[in-house]
C-alpha cells in the first residue's frame, strides 16, 4: 500500500514534497484503495471523489469510476461520470456502463431562484444547477427575502424537473424530459437490419413450403409429407420471429432511441 501511495503522490506533484493538499488527497485515495481492495466500494467512491476533489487526478478518477460501477450509490455515481464527462477524461466504457446500470434509478432537479438560498433534502445546493438526485419525492427549502419556504417535488426517472422560485408562496414546477438515456439511432437501424433479415428468411421458407406441397401433390409419400410439414413449422416460426422483430424495433425507435429532438416539458404546480 505504501508504493501506491508513493506512486500516487509521483503521480501528483511530480516531486518527493507534497503541498498539504496533495499530502490530504494521496491518504485519501489510499484510503479509497483499501477500501475497494477490501470490497467496500461505497466507503471507497467517498474517499476517491474527496481525493480527486482536493487534487484532481485521472487515476483517481479512473478508480472512482470503478468503485462507482460497484457501488450502490446510483447519484454519487452518476455524479462521477459527468465529473469525468466535465473534465474529458476519457474512460468512455466505464462511464457507459455506469449508466447503463444506474440511469433508471437517477433524475435531475434544478430549483431557479433569484437571490435565494435552496436545500434539496436538507443538503445545500447552487440555484439554476442541475444536480442528480434519486427518484421520488425530494423536499426543497429556499430561504427567500428573509424567509424560509419548503416545497415538495417529484423527479422522474431521467427527467430534469426544474422548480420555480419567486416571491410567491407557490412554486412552479417544470419537468424537462431528458434525453440522456436515449440509445443511439444505430440500435434501430440494427433492428431494422435483423427484421429484414428474418422477413427474408420466412419469404424463402414460404416458397420452399410451396413447393413441397407441390411434390407431395406429385408424389403422396410419407417422406414428402414429413417434410412438408417440418417445411411449415419453420415458415410460421420465421414469420412469428418477423412480426416480433418489427415490433420490437418500431417501439425501439419511438420510445428508447435518442432521435435528438427537443426535449418536451410539462408544467405544473
Amino acid at each position: 500500500m505504501a508504493r501506491r501511495v508513493f506512486l500516487f503522490l509521483l503521480c501528483l506533484s511530480g516531486t518527493v514534497r507534497a503541498a498539504p493538499a496533495q499530502e490530504s488527497a494521496a491518504e485519501l485515495y489510499d484510503r479509497g484503495a483499501a477500501a475497494y481492495d477490501a470490497g467496500d466500494y461505497d466507503r471507497a467512491l467517498h474517499a476517491l471523489r474527496e481525493a480527486d476533489a482536493l487534487a484532481a487526478n485521472d487515476v483517481t478518477l479512473e478508480l472512482a469510476l470503478r468503485a462507482a460501477l460497484r457501488s450502490t450509490q446510483p447519484v454519487t455515481a452518476m455524479d462521477t461520470v459527468e465529473r469525468a464527462e466535465r473534465r474529458g477524461a476519457g474512460f468512455l466504457d466505464l462511464r457507459q456502463r455506469i449508466r447503463t446500470k444506474f440511469a433508471q434509478h437517477v433524475g435531475r432537479l434544478l430549483v431557479v431562484c433569484e437571490r435565494c438560498q435552496p436545500r434539496i433534502d436538507g443538503a445545500p445546493a447552487m440555484p439554476r444547477v442541475a444536480r442528480f438526485v434519486s427518484v421520488g419525492t425530494h423536499s426543497v427549502t429556499a430561504t427567500v427575502q428573509g424567509r424560509v419556504r419548503t416545497y415538495s417535488t417529484h423527479v422522474g426517472s431521467g427527467a430534469t424537473t426544474e422548480l420555480r422560485i419567486d416571491e410567491s408562496p407557490v412554486a412552479r414546477r417544470v419537468t424537462l424530459m431528458s434525453r440522456d438515456e436515449g440509445v443511439s439511432p444505430l440500435w434501430f437501424w440494427v433492428g431494422v437490419a435483423v427484421t429484414a433479415g428474418v422477413a427474408t428468411g420466412a419469404t424463402w421458407s414460404a416458397f420452399d413450403t410451396r413447393e413441397r406441397h407441390q411434390q407431395f401433390e406429385r408424389q403422396p409419400t410419407a417422406s414428402t409429407a414429413e417434410a412438408g410439414r417440418d417445411s411449415q413449422r419453420r415458415t410460421n416460426v420465421l414469420a412469428v420471429g418477423t412480426a416480433l422483430a418489427a415490433g420490437a424495433t418500431a417501439a425501439l425507435g419511438l420510445v428508447v432511441v435518442d432521435w435528438g429532438g427537443p426535449e418536451r416539458a410539462r408544467s405544473g404546480p
